[in-house]
């Protein structure tokens, strides 16, 4: 992974309930990754303006968001045991942030989708299509560019979520 970081939000068991209760399982899940981006991004902003104001050279980050199924569980061996994820939709996520603008983020279709549903996203992001390595095209990838951040998070209805 690199000089990566890796979260997984959503837990490996099921609430119970049924189909849709699982469903709104996923749709906070997916919206709890894309507020915690958001929070990321501003902060690094945050951060980078002091840096800078100090004579510093600003860090840029960059978030690529995925929501599919995964194998979750302790991968590993008897002396390295990692809790973690695996799995294609895993691979897309990282492919997703190799292709975010710096200070910015990218999602996938469902997750935008599902996000939006929850009230974290605006209607009106544009889609693109993004080239991803090793997947190929990806069409309908959502970019989140900082200064749309910028507006996500300062907005008033950001301060209810």
């Amino acid at each position: 992974m690199g000089d990566g970081i890796m979260a997984f939000f959503g837990d490996a068991e099921p609430e119970g309930g049924g189909e849709a209760v699982e469903e709104n399982r996923v749709e906070r899940s997916a919206a709890s990754a894309v507020r915690a981006a958001l929070a990321m991004q501003t902060k690094m902003a945050e951060l980078n303006a002091n840096w800078m104001s100090l004579g510093q050279e600003p860090h840029m980050i960059r978030i690529g968001i995925n929501t599919g199924v995964v194998t979750v569980g302790n991968l590993g061996t008897e002396y390295l045991m990692d809790y973690t994820v695996i799995g294609p939709e895993v691979n897309k996520a990282q492919r997703l942030e190799s292709a975010a603008e710096p200070g910015g983020v990218l999602l996938a279709r469902r997750t935008y989708a599902l996000a939006r549903k929850q009230g974290v996203l605006p209607e009106d992001l544009p889609p693109k299509v993004v080239n991803l390595k090793g997947i190929g095209e990806e069409p309908d990838v959502y970019p989140i560019p900082p200064e749309i951040v910028a507006q996500l998070t300062t907005s008033p209805s950001s301060a209810s979520r």
